[in-house]
């Protein structure tokens, strides 16, 4: 069940570089822990930032999987489109899973393993 939570959270990071991409919406896990780069606190809410690389928790997300994690090797499967806040809990994001991104706005930097297993779908550009 989705819920719909009101305010902003910033402005948004605008990962994409270009308008040409493709999301798949899924769940945000709400038990993340704050790591203070891909998960803050921002004005008191526990929010996962976008450009955070993400997987499936236990079913990969392309393959039907619903709840998604943080991702730091080659086992990532997009990168989560805008700031999620679940301080309250599990909320709905969305995952590009097709498209440029701008390396820039990412909270973390991509490994090698995390590149090799986007390329074939995500380019990261400067």
């Amino acid at each position: 069940m989705s819920r719909v939570q009101k305010g902003t959270l910033g402005t948004g990071a605008n990962i994409l570089y270009n308008k040409d991409y493709n999301a798949k919406t899924f769940t945000v896990d709400g038990s993340l822990e704050v790591d203070g780069t891909s998960v803050v606190m921002e004005d008191g809410r526990k929010v996962v930032k976008a450009g955070s690389f993400i997987k499936g928790k236990t079913t990969p997300l392309l393959k039907g999987g619903t709840i998604g994690i943080l991702a730091t090797d080659g086992t990532v499967e997009g990168i989560l489109y805008d700031d999620v806040d679940i301080t309250d809990g599990p909320m709905e994001g969305s995952l590009v899973v097709r498209g440029n991104i701008n390396e820039t706005k990412l909270p973390v930097a991509a490994t090698e393993e995390v590149e090799a297993a986007l390329k074939t779908r995500i380019l990261l550009m400067k």
